[in-house]
């Protein structure tokens, strides 16, 4: 798949398969986000691979607020989850954002490539997760990425009268998107030389 191809068809999965992700894939797609643009190339964060404990990370995550029953039920709930940890051994500030979105996006879009859904987490109880996977006191959980095979499909709409996402009669996921008319604010004119 071409990467602006990943990029482009990239969309947020609600509901997985119960079938967990390739190992090896999972690997590759930290792989991606190691190799990621950070701001000094600090390179703070640490990723870490759950699927034994997925099921009892759950209960520390929020999903879909706009959607009145937007939680996975059981049996399409994530199988394995990525787990973005900045160490503050590394970088003092223990402020790893942004660091932690570059990695979500770089993650995201390599999953997309290989055939793997993912939905970024950061409504999360970052020290509930801490506690459950016995992190050490230099590590924070920054960001959860919920990966699988899909269950559902979704789909960026154009925006009409709301933002928020929905499920069609297909009961596909509609992620309404902005159109470029709208999101670019200008264009130079290119020079001629």
């Amino acid at each position: 798949m071409l990467e602006l191809e990943a990029i482009k068809k990239r969309r947020t999965v609600r509901k997985f398969k119960n079938t967990p992700a390739d190992e090896k894939l999972l690997l590759e797609i930290i792989d991606c986000a190691r190799l990621a643009p950070y701001p000094a190339n600090v390179q703070p964060l640490k990723f870490m691979i759950v699927t034994e404990k997925a099921g009892s990370l759950f209960k520390y995550t929020k999903w879909a607020g706009y959607l009145e029953d937007g939680a996975p039920a059981d049996g399409e709930r994530p199988p394995s989850y990525i787990v973005t940890l900045g160490d503050k051994s590394i970088k003092k500030t223990g402020d790893f954002y942004t660091e932690g979105a570059i990695a979500g996006a770089v993650m995201s879009i390599a999953a997309e490539a290989l055939g793997i859904g993912t939905c970024w987490l950061g409504a999360i109880d970052r020290d509930g997760i801490k506690k459950e996977l016995c992190l050490p006191e230099n590590l924070e959980v920054v960001y959860l990425l919920a990966a699988g095979i899909p269950a559902q499909k979704s789909k960026a709409v154009e925006i009409t009268d709301s933002i928020k996402y929905y499920i069609d009669e297909n009961n596909e996921l509609c992620v309404p998107k902005r159109s470029m008319k709208e999101v670019l604010y200008s264009t130079l004119p290119l020079e001629r030389g």
